[in-house]
């Protein structure tokens, strides 16, 4: 499991942004593109280009952030950033869900429940592809989780946990030579690590993974990662599909060093849904 990040905002920058279909066509219908613009009057730096660094983040992730932005153009402490081929994400899909509120009472997405006198194991519905299908929109939590139980009255300590079971089935039941598969979610930190990467089983033709949860509603997503791809990059593309018209979160974080400043200072933070793009 990965830690969990923390960021405390002295606010001296001010930021607005947008969040935009891109203009490259080959990107057009899977990615989506910020542009932005930024006032440090705040902090009033001496050299910009090299004090000001920018760090974009897509629903909170940090295995996938954008850094070493340049602006596009600076005049009188606005740095404007509306560089096309830079500032783009892959949409990704909706999240898939888990609801794992009760153990006895099995939802949608539970295939069966084995009860045993020290521990639960859930048991979920097999996960397929879904980059060839079309793009439907459905309420979720950005790979989020939240803690809850129908069960009892207090989820804080009245909760129980279960190991639960996620398997992935790939196209033809057969895994990819060259990739692996990770299953990206809140719940595991948000990081690509042995903890997340699943096993392939031959025998059932599927990607498998466990882990034990507390009773709750939970996020989660299928991606891939290159094994010859040394910056270990997920893709949505061969699990999930990426499509223009998935909600997502996009944080902007500006950071400021000062002269002879030992590390940067954070100065300005901003959050924008991309479902502006259609409104």
């Amino acid at each position: 499991m990965n830690e969990k990040t923390l960021v405390v905002s002295d606010a001296k920058a001010t930021i607005g942004v947008q969040v935009l279909q891109p203009l490259n066509f080959d990107m057009a219908h899977t990615h989506q593109r910020l542009l932005f613009k930024v006032n440090v009057a705040g902090v009033n730096p001496a050299n910009a280009l090299d004090q000001i660094k920018v760090v974009i983040l897509q629903n909170y992730r940090w295995d996938n952030p954008l850094r070493d932005l340049k602006p596009t153009f600076y005049v009188n402490n606005s740095l404007e950033y509306n560089n096309d081929n830079d500032i783009v994400f892959p949409a990704g899909n909706e999240w898939r869900w888990a609801d794992l509120q009760s153990f006895r009472y099995q939802s949608d997405r539970v295939q069966n429940v084995n009860y045993g006198k020290t521990s639960t194991e859930v048991f979920l519905r097999p996960d397929g592809d879904r980059s060839r299908q079309p793009y439907l929109f459905f309420k979720d939590y950005d790979g989020f989780y939240f803690i809850q139980t129908t069960e009892s009255l207090n989820p804080a300590y009245q909760t129980d946990y279960a190991t639960v079971h996620f398997n992935f089935t790939p196209p033809d039941h057969a895994p990819w030579p060259d990739k692996d598969v990770y299953l990206l979610a809140q719940f595991t930190g948000g990081g690509l690590n042995d903890s997340t990467r699943m096993v392939f089983n031959a025998e059932k033709g599927r990607y498998e993974a466990s882990f034990l949860l507390k009773q709750g509603y939970y996020n989660y997503a299928y991606v891939t990662v290159d094994r010859s791809d040394p910056a270990r990059k997920p893709s949505f593309e061969f699990t999930e599909g990426n499509h223009l018209e998935t909600e997502n979160g996009y944080t902007i974080l500006i950071y400021y060093r000062a002269p002879g400043a030992r590390a940067d200072e954070l100065v300005g933070i901003s959050s924008v849904s991309s479902l502006n793009l259609f409104r």
